[in-house]
């Protein structure tokens, strides 16, 4: 059930006061029937303050003048008399008090009408003003909703003479581009028969130029055999002559020493026997001086001439450059000393397995097999602990078999 309480005396009021219009509700709000019979029913009931307490002072009695009357008819005849005068004093002083709180109320009420009206009055001079404002606003919006018309127009009709004259030049540049693509297709059809009419003849030029080409190497390497086969018979020459130029000459007998005969026999000796002849160098022997040049070049062809001589003579000079500093000859150093089949290299070899570069590791390896034709585990691209490993292995292979492989 639904139970409302009067806002200004807070008494319960009924619904069907509400229902009836006795009481009403004003800006949310309840006033009961008995404050708005009070207040004259002028919507006092925002005026607050002291008037709203005057009225519910006022209103007081009235709410409670039925219980007045239920208890009045309670005593006996005898004291109704004696009892009227003081009733009637009573409800006299109520009402001059309810009159006194509705003139309090009425000041108020004037006061809170004064309020409102000054309230509407500056509400109206605001309203003024934002609709002057909104009048000056909606005139510039318009002014400049003209201005911007004119602007947006004078674009479109750039944008439109732009495409106009953009329209001219793809045309334009449509119809020459159409003409140079008729030109070109048509050198390109000429290209492509002459292409088609030279790719017979290209081919023909191609098989006689590997023809001419394998003619050349073939004739260059017959040429270099002859050039190295003219080196030696010089190197053969050249050492001939020294051997004839320091061959001694006989020496003078007692007599004061004879000659050589007509028949061109030897001198003869204090002993009349032939003076002993120096040994002729070896051919190999000329390329020592190179294993010390500064050329690289040069000596790594040294260490090519001395291996390719198989005489186990250089091994000696050829186990040095398994030192050297370049990649290139102590790779040919071990190569050419596998290939020699000296075993007195394998010790050289067993330590160039150390090398820094895994190309000269495989290469000693390689020589290693080839001398001993032992088959020890070694990775030359393995990591350096296994590396070391497997190279123990090998010296204690050595020392183990060296009796065994050295010659005598």
């Amino acid at each position: 059930m639904d139970i409302r309480f009067c806002d200004i005396c807070n008494e319960s009021v009924p619904l069907p006061d509400l229902v009836n219009g006795l009481a009403v509700e004003r800006a949310g709000r309840t006033v009961c029937a008995c404050c708005e019979q009070a207040m004259g029913g002028g919507g006092l009931a925002a005026a607050g303050g002291g008037a709203a307490l005057a009225l519910a002072a006022a209103a007081e009695p009235l709410h409670r003048a039925p219980l007045d009357h239920a208890a009045r008819r309670g005593p006996a005849p005898a004291d109704a008399a004696s009892s009227a005068p003081a009733g009637r004093a009573a409800v006299g002083g109520a009402t001059a008090v309810a009159f006194a709180a509705l003139a309090v109320g009425a000041g108020g009420a004037w006061l809170a009408l004064e309020r409102v009206d000054a309230l509407r009055r500056d509400q109206g001079r605001a309203v003024a003003e934002l609709a002057a404002d909104l009048e000056a606003a909606r005139r510039a919006r318009a002014s400049g909703a003209a201005e911007l018309s004119a602007r947006v127009e004078a674009v479109q009709a750039s944008v439109r003479a732009v495409q106009a004259g953009f329209d001219a030049a793809v045309s334009r540049g449509t119809a020459e581009l159409a003409a140079q693509l008729t030109a070109v297709g048509g050198r390109a059809d000429d290209l492509e028969q002459r292409l088609a009419s030279s790719a017979g003849r290209s081919e023909e030029l191609i098989r006689d130029a590997r023809a001419e080409r394998d003619a050349a190497l073939r004739r260059a390497a017959e040429l270099q055999a002859d050039v190295r086969s003219l080196g030696d018979r010089l190197a053969a020459l050249e050492e001939n002559v020294r051997t004839l130029a320091v061959r001694p000459v006989a020496a003078a007998g007692p007599a004061g020493g004879a000659a050589a005969g007509p028949a061109g026999g030897a001198a003869a000796g204090p002993a009349g026997g032939a003076a002993p002849l120096a040994p002729a160098p070896r051919l190999w022997e000329r390329h020592l001086p190179d294993l010390s040049s500064k050329d690289e070049a040069l000596r790594v062809d040294a260490v090519i001439a001395l291996g390719e001589s198989r005489d186990p003579a250089v091994v000696p000079h050829l186990v040095p450059m398994l030192k050297d500093t370049n990649l290139w000859v102590r790779m040919s150093a071990a190569k050419e000393l596998g290939g020699l089949g000296e075993v007195g290299a394998v010790p050289a070899l067993i330590e160039a397995l150390a090398d820094p570069l895994s190309p000269i590791r495989h290469e000693a390896l390689a020589a290693l097999k080839a001398l001993t034709g032992e088959t020890l585990a070694f990775d030359p691209d393995a990591t350096d602990a296994e590396r070391t490993k497997r190279l123990r292995d090998w010296r204690d292979w050595w020392t183990r078999n060296r009796e065994r492989l050295s010659p005598g």
